[in-house]
């Protein structure tokens, strides 16, 4: 990379948002496509401005550059060994209007961010890809992202309203406003001119025209989408729909309004099972009604079996040639839906299906439905060998011929040895997607991968005049093809367009036009094994916007690529700095919250595996002390307790900050939240009729004070008295810890030590499990359960673990204490903020139960994510909790609540901290209510 480019660069937009470190460039070398390239430079602009004068330094340079939203793109559009402008940490503004009938939306918006800002209008944007929750706008519009139901009339081309670009010569204009056009035609001549004499060709030669036509009639996103000449006759509005699906090849879409559409509540689902793959596609036909028809073969169900619930023995009993239709009919009411509901009954049991079909409204089943469709290409790339990749290709053909592709795609799997091979898709649209796993960059795997593709090529365009690519964009996968599937004549109309609007081809060069007819077999991606934990990763990038670093240092994903590319010899003479910048970027700021295996199709979390690389740096002395701590918890507890005493103590902060100092260089902890208070300790109590054994875990114990308020123990003892249960509270509670401190420090044995001898106590005292066991602190609470949810027959600590019945206090308070209690003082307004281990255990509805009987209206922020704490992570790194937190802060200054509650005081702290609003427990809540 040229050296004056770079100082010219950071004095344009600043030195920090430009980096030339290989940990930064390794990480963003992957998206979710089977290749990769290592960029040269990352960029990070945060304005406009920051990427017009980027553009015009590019072209200056004559440097090429590609523009980066979330990562998920399939065909490797998002990856560059050039400048590489990462977007994904900014661009993030968000504007309903009209009532939610149209949102502008900045690229750095996920699809699911979106869709939750419109949710209380009843609408949603109609893109919706099956990474929604990752995928942002950016991608979203440069892909034409479609999905499940939006088909050809509800993608970003359809409902797109106006759109602010950025070119690549730095300027920008706005199709709104009028004044741009005229400046756009002003400025701009030659381009104006020459999209007027394109659009005039197609309308004067019907061959052109009409093949346009009939090509976007199904799912189409090959090449540029020249059906904007046809559509709009303004140019500015021509340049605005062809930089849809453009891949950033055109230039940078700023912002853009689309025009959103109703999101229906009120459903039908079924899943259908047919004899084989042909029966299921010949069936979709008379499924055209439907919102959704998604079809599987049985590659692709086997694929999900183990996570289908309650489906799990009706697919895995399936005959091994079986396929299967997931249908959604959608209704405007609920009497609309039970009006059609006996004639769609009807109409599926004339199908020949291998089980009756069974039509459910339930919202938690048709969530398992899509839960499993959504996740199905991670899950089937889990399953692949270790060391191959997960490569996937989509191709679209009209509905009538959709039984006879799969038909011939099977054929062709076969024929290549693809034995593994899956094929699953959006029936409705023709639109199939099929998975193979190969081992890259295998010689023999590469020429086999090849010869495969030329004979889709040669069956997709030349027996069916279908797509080679339905929704996930031509990128450097299709785009030696391009001319093949449209012809010369519009080929060349497609590459006068990128000469007119990008002359210098500074943009993504290489993408959707592309002279090299092997383009597609460079930059293949391996996937090394490297930890048992991670291995199943694809790099679909799902997990990332869970991620509490992602806008810090580095997201879970980035964490596992490095460590992959680490494995490359190549990179030996780096390793020691990779490895140096990756100790903080990679190890340090990782919460270790697990949150990122929720949103993981495959469960990965990446927190165990950083757990272990955190464990393999510990030294015998560290473990010796660590061993100490675990068992010596009483004298550590008390200790820490009285450090954080003076805190509360009026007139006494001197010594208090003294104490806290003292505490700070022990532990090496940079910062303590302003708002930490010493817990209280409640009495041993032995009720021999106790409805409940109470544990209070060692962070209210030590930190469970509140300088407005009474401690967690203390608050529970006055809600058990005041309901008429009987509690029973741990005699040797001081001497416990659940060890997750030590756990997510890297000393496994003396977490395992110490949650063993609670477990031994708390079995004890609960007399065998007769007792229920509540805890104070979720993430303890969380702990307990993971280690029985992971244990086995021969493990005694699991076995006793079992015979616990453990609640948390947020399950404790909904279920025993709310019934029992007189509400008799509501709060107008609160802000709820689940914690990683409520949201983990699915303890969201007990939250929202005790906080609708406590209080008027209910906020719990769209943003709300891990505040990054994780136990005292947050204060090791306090920037990353502010950076975990800013998002949710930013937008709790904008709500006005009477109170603000969380279930874990680390938590509280961490939400205090970052709003300056005072976070208190759930059981506050709940106390004040029934005062």
């Amino acid at each position: 990379m040229q050296r004056d480019f770079i100082r010219s660069l950071e004095k344009a937009i600043g030195v920090e948002k430009v980096s030339t470190r290989w940990i930064d460039r390794l990480a963003l070398s992957s998206d979710a496509s089977f290749y990769s390239l290592v960029p040269a430079c990352i960029v990070r602009p945060t304005s406009v401005d920051d990427v017009a004068s980027l553009l015009r330094l590019a072209g200056n340079y004559r440097l090429p550059l590609t523009f980066r939203a979330a990562g998920t793109s399939l065909s490797g559009q998002a990856i560059s060994d050039s400048v590489l402008v990462d977007i994904s940490r900014s661009f993030r503004d968000i504007q309903i209007l009209d009532e939610g009938r149209r949102i502008r939306l900045q690229p750095g918006v996920t699809g699911q961010r979106a869709n939750d800002h419109l949710r209380r209008y009843g609408r949603k944007i109609g893109p919706d890809p099956a990474s929604i929750q990752a995928a942002m706008l950016g991608g979203i519009l440069a892909n034409n992202s479609s999905g499940m139901c939006c088909g050809v009339t509800q993608n970003a081309y359809h409902t797109l309203d106006a759109m602010t670009i950025v070119l690549p010569d730095g300027s920008r204009f706005n199709t709104e406003t009028a004044a741009d056009a005229d400046r756009f035609r002003d400025e701009h001549a030659s381009l104006y001119n020459g999209l007027l004499e394109i659009r005039r060709r197609m309308l004067t030669d019907e061959a052109i025209r009409d093949r346009i036509r009939d090509k976007y009639r199904i799912k189409n996103t090959v090449g540029y989408g020249m059906n904007a000449f046809l559509d709009f006759d303004r140019p500015l509005d021509i340049l605005a729909h062809l930089m849809i699906g453009s891949e950033g090849t055109l230039g940078f879409i700023a912002d853009a309004t689309l025009r959103t559409v109703p999101a229906s509540k009120h459903k039908l689902t079924t899943l259908l099972l047919f004899r084989d793959l042909h029966a299921a596609g010949a069936a979709v036909p008379e499924l055209l009604d439907a919102a959704a028809v998604e079809i599987m073969d049985r590659s692709a169900i086997r694929s999900i079996e183990r996570k289908a619930g309650s489906l799990a023995e009706i697919l895995s009993s399936a005959p091994d040639e079986a396929a299967a239709l997931l249908v959604e009919f959608e209704f405007a009411t609920a009497a609309e839906l039970e009006e059609h509901k006996p004639d769609i009954e009807r109409r599926l049991s004339d199908f020949s299906l291998l089980v009756a079909p069974l039509l459910t409204a339930d919202v938690q089943q048709q969530a398992l439905y899509w839960s499993l469709r959504k996740g199905m290409y991670p899950s089937v790339g889990s399953l692949r060998p270790k060391g191959s990749s997960a490569l996937i290709e989509d191709v679209a053909v009209p509905v009538r011929h959709l039984a006879d592709l799969c038909a011939d795609l099977q054929r062709l799997f076969k024929t290549y040895a693809y034995d593994e091979a899956i094929i699953f898709g959006h029936a409705k649209d023709g639109n199939l997607h099929f998975v193979i796993t190969p081992t890259f960059p295998s010689d023999e795997e590469v020429q086999r991968y090849e010869a495969l593709m030329n004979d889709v090529v040669d069956l997709v365009v030349h027996k069916y005049d279908g797509a080679l690519k339905g929704e996930h964009g031509t990128g450097r996968n299709m785009a030696p093809f391009v001319e093949t599937e449209w012809g010369d004549v519009i080929y060349s109309l497609m590459k006068e367009v990128k000469r007119l609007v990008d002359p210098l081809n500074i943009c993504n060069p290489g993408v959707i036009i592309n002279d090299d007819r092997r383009v597609h077999l460079a930059n293949l991606k391996p996937l090394p094994a490297v930890h048992d934990e991670v291995d199943l990763c694809i790099e679909c990038g799902f997990c990332e916007n869970r991620c509490p670093s992602r806008d810090l240092t580095l997201t879970p994903r980035q964490r596992i690529v490095v460590q992959r590319l680490l494995q490359d010899p190549r990179r030996s003479d780096l390793r020691p700095e990779i490895l140096k910048d990756y100790a903080y970027a990679g190890v340090d700021t990782c919460a270790t919250d697990g949150l990122c295996a929720t949103a993981c199709p495959v469960g990965i979390d990446t927190g165990r595996y950083m757990k272990d690389l955190r464990a393999q740096k510990q030294g015998a002395l560290s473990k010796r002390v660590a061993q100490f701590v675990s068992t010596h918890m009483r004298l550590i507890s008390f200790f820490i307790g009285l450090s954080l005493r003076p805190l509360s103590v009026p007139g006494m902060s001197h010594l208090g900050r003294f104490f806290t100092d003292v505490v700070r260089l022990i532990f090496r902890i940079p910062q303590l939240p302003v708002s930490m208070r010493a817990g209280a300790r409640i009495a041993a109590k032995g009720d021999s009729n106790a409805d409940i054994l109470y544990f209070p875990t060692c962070i209210s114990r030590t930190m469970g004070g509140y300088a407005d308020a009474p401690s967690i123990p203390e608050t529970i003892e006055r809600l058990v008295r005041r309901s008429g249960l009987q509690m029973r509270v741990a005699s040797d509670s001081s001497g416990h810890c659940c060890g997750t401190p030590m756990a997510s420090k890297g000393f496994p044995e003396a977490a395992e030590h110490s949650l063993s001898a609670l477990v031994e106590m708390l079995f004890r005292e609960s007399e065998g499990g007769r007792i229920p066991v509540v805890l104070d602190t979720s993430s303890c609470t969380y702990a307990l359960l993971q280690r029985a949810a992971a244990s086995d027959n021969g493990d005694a600590v699991g076995r006793k673990l079992h015979a616990l019945r453990i609640l948390d206090s947020v399950v404790f308070a909904s279920e025993k204490l709310l019934p029992r209690l007189r509400v008799t003082k509501r709060q107008r307004s609160i802000a709820l903020h689940p914690t990683c281990a409520s949201q983990k255990m699915n303890h969201l509805a007990y939250l929202q139960t005790v906080a609708a009987a406590c209080a008027e209206s209910v906020v719990i922020p769209i943003s709300a994510g891990c505040c990054g704490m994780a136990g005292d992570r947050g204060m090791l790194f306090p920037e990353l909790t502010a950076s975990a937190t800013r998002e949710e802060a930013e937008q709790m200054r904008n709500e006005h609540c009477s109170g603000h509650y969380s279930s874990a005081r680390t938590c509280e702290l961490a939400l205090t901290e970052a709003t300056g609003q005072p976070y208190h427990s759930m059981l506050h809540l709940l106390d004040r209510a029934t005062e």
